[in-house]
């Protein structure tokens, strides 16, 4: 329970999180707090990265490094101001590294001895120590000289305290001379020409001319860092740390508002063609999106726009079609009956009305011949009562055609027997009539079968050429199947109907309305089948028989 629980919540976030909105807003915040990371990491490594390793050996080397660019104010003349000055300007990028090494033994006093002992331990801040008039705390723990060859003072951070030409023994006291000398003398061993003690760190570099003869010294004294400058350090490095954090959180806010509103404009135009694709797909093909932008979204509305209105134009011409094919099936059928009357007109004109003048004439001929030659007129008599039978007779062919009684009484069947012997009697086909799993279906189905046979035979008659033909009936459980076939001279069914097409159009229309199929097969002088399937339905009214 509790796990299908946890996986609904898990479902719910995913669709209330999961949607494009929600994506492209993740994608901003994302994206801005990495480039912030980025920034900050670069910023970070860049600063790291300037300061040199915090090591007496680095140290040296950086010493050694700016003592070669003294070199030419020892070779040549130079007033005292203006070797100040260059000291100055020099000794800029040189004060980094030895601040980076005072805040490093600094920290390690900090761990190593108690507050108390380090509350009066000060750092030179290099943009005091050029001041002649220097008095803070800084530049006391912080000591610049500069010598020439013979350990004279050329210029130093304090000018009141070793003025130019002081003898260097005199500016430098206890074992700081040990250093200087090894500079003097041209030593390039780092442990001669670097010592530590207590909090203090002592370097010494000579400075050589071209031809490497040492000209002078350079002589760099320098104090740890105080706890409350380490202090003062750390916390400027947790606020670094602080602001990156707030810098993040800032970004990161302003791009998920940012990716917020863009995704909004995004998603509103998606749901916008996901409205119209539904009202495309419920039937109103009129919807249009009419999204006029550049992007894949407007391109693909635009299609989408295109294919509305295509199939709106497929529609309107299926719609016209089916309309024009409607009108010609009515058509077809007030042709039908029209034909169905016209055969009626002319048997009753062939058969019937024929037989009724002759009656009129023998009748009117034998009241002439009644009064002075009776035996005569009885004879005419006797031939008017054949020729009123025969009448008759035709008469009840024609209403046979028009609907067999024994449908009602008998069956589909017998019905179908007596079409072809009349068929045999009036038209002369020789009809093969084959039935199997005789059974009673509904009124409809055999009214309708029959018709279809009575206007196949006809069509046997008429086209095919030939005096025979069989016809099938089968009952299935399911269905029924009514075939009409000629061996005559068939037709082809390509080429365009004639006139005998509108039986066909009947016999359609008369299984269409039953449910049935029409299956024709023809090929010139081959013949033609007529194949009728109507499925058996619970639908109709099932005549039993009397």
């Amino acid at each position: 329970m509790q796990q299908h629980r946890k996986l609904t919540l898990v479902q719910r976030f995913g669709q209330r999180f999961g949607t494009l909105r929600w994506k492209l807003t993740w994608s901003y915040v994302w994206i801005s707090v990495a480039l912030t990371l980025l920034i900050n990491g670069l910023a970070f490594g860049l600063v790291m990265g300037a300061a040199p390793p915090l090591n007496a050996p680095a140290l040296l080397s950086a010493a050694q490094n700016h003592a070669a660019e003294f070199s030419e104010v020892l070779q040549e003349p130079t007033d005292q101001h203006t070797i100040q000055q260059l000291l100055r300007y020099r000794f800029g990028s040189l004060r980094g590294q030895f601040l980076q090494n005072n805040l490093e033994l600094a920290i390690s006093n900090t761990i190593n001895n108690s507050p108390s002992d380090l509350s009066q331990e000060m750092i030179l801040m290099p943009a005091e120590v050029f001041s002649p008039e220097a008095t803070n705390v800084f530049s006391e723990s912080y000591h610049l000289l500069l010598l020439d060859a013979q350990g004279n003072v050329l210029g130093g951070t304090f000018p009141s305290r070793t003025p130019a030409g002081q003898p260097w023994n005199d500016a430098i006291v206890g074992n700081d001379r040990r250093v200087v000398q090894a500079a003097l003398a041209g030593s390039d061993d780092i442990d001669q020409l670097t010592w530590k003690y207590e909090n203090y760190l002592v370097i010494a570099t000579p400075v050589r001319d071209q031809a490497n003869q040492v000209i002078g010294a350079l002589y760099v004294r320098s104090r740890p860092l105080s706890q409350n400058q380490v202090i003062v350090a750390l916390l400027m490095f947790v606020i670094f740390i602080a602001s990156s954090i707030v810098s993040i959180i800032a970004n990161a806010l302003i791009g998920m508002v940012y990716g917020w509103f863009v995704a909004r404009n995004f998603v509103r135009r998606l749901v916008h063609l996901t409205q119209a694709t539904d009202s495309l797909a419920a039937g109103d093909l009129s919807v249009r999106v009419n999204d006029g932008s550049i992007d894949e979204i407007g391109h693909l509305a635009r299609r989408f726009d295109s294919m509305a209105q295509q199939l709106e134009s497929n529609v309107k011409m299926l719609r016209q079609l089916a309309d024009r094919n409607a009108a010609l099936v009515e058509q077809a059928g007030q042709l039908a009956i029209v034909e169905e009357r016209n055969r009626l007109a002319r048997d009753l004109h062939d058969s019937v009305s024929q037989e009724l003048f002759s009656v009129t004439m023998l009748a009117a001929a034998a009241r002439n011949l009644l009064p002075a030659q009776p035996d005569k007129a009885r004879s005419q008599v006797e031939q008017l009562s054949q020729m009123a039978q025969r009448a008759l007779h035709e008469t009840r062919g024609l209403i046979f055609a028009l609907r067999p009684a024994a449908l009602g009484d008998q069956g589909l069947v017998p019905a179908l027997r007596q079409l072809t012997e009349e068929a045999a009697r009036r038209q002369g086909l020789q009809i093969e009539l084959n039935t199997n799993g005789e059974r009673r279906i509904p009124l409809d189905h055999e009214q309708a079968l029959y018709r279809i046979c009575q206007e196949a035979l006809a069509n046997v008659t008429k086209h095919s050429g030939v005096n025979s033909a069989s016809v099938s009936l089968e009952y299935e459980a399911h269905r029924t199947t009514l075939e009409v076939r000629d061996r005559g001279r068939g037709f082809d069914q390509d080429k365009p109907r004639n006139s005998h097409s509108l039986g066909l159009i009947s016999i359609q229309e008369r299984a269409k309305a039953v449910g049935g199929t029409v299956e024709l097969t023809a090929a010139p002088g081959q013949g033609t089948s007529l194949r009728i399937v109507v499925p058996r339905t619970q639908t109709g009214l099932l005549v039993e028989p009397r």
